[in-house]
């Protein structure tokens, strides 16, 4: 039995039942199995095949096992990077020897407002070498913008490091 498979029947028996906690908060088998599966059927629209290597550098968070389990249903292998290790975004840097372990594997850049909300941008692979760095774009229904220290939204093009 694969590992994904011990989610979506305990998802099935107990919806209701708390599955994992994290900063005082519960979220239950089927919410679990229910985030798992949208960002599962996500990664397959943008092309994500069965194999596929998928590295994950999320802090310890609903997010991270929402993602592991996603990877996992989609029939991909979830290669865990320590965010330790890291400050902030993945660095460039850090983007190109991913990118050149995994080679030919596809590389998608994901990020995320914090560490308890779904994941907002991502960055496809074939842009990736000329990207090196961006948070690629919004995931459809997400708008992203830059804003100031005061929530204002800037216009286009604005350099943050000038805020």
């Amino acid at each position: 039995m694969q590992i994904n498979h011990f989610l979506e029947n305990s998802a099935e028996k107990f919806p209701d039942k708390k599955a994992v906690w994290y900063t005082g908060k519960w979220m239950t088998f089927g919410e679990l199995d229910t985030a798992a599966n949208k960002l599962a059927n996500f990664m397959i629209k943008i092309g994500t095949k069965k194999e596929d290597r998928i590295a994950v550098l999320i802090e310890n968070s609903f997010d991270y096992v929402i993602s592991y389990f996603a990877i996992l249903k989609v029939g991909g292998i979830v290669v865990a990077l320590n965010t330790d290790t890291t400050s902030g975004a993945l660095a460039p840097r850090i983007q190109k020897i991913v990118a050149d372990v995994f080679s030919p594997a596809k590389l998608y850049i994901m990020y995320g407002a914090t560490e308890a909300s779904a994941r907002l941008s991502y960055l496809h692979p074939d842009r990736l070498s000329k990207k090196w760095g961006s948070i690629g774009k919004a995931i459809p229904n997400v708008e992203l913008y830059i804003a100031d220290e005061n929530g204002k939204r800037m216009p286009a093009n604005t350099d943050p490091d000038a805020l």
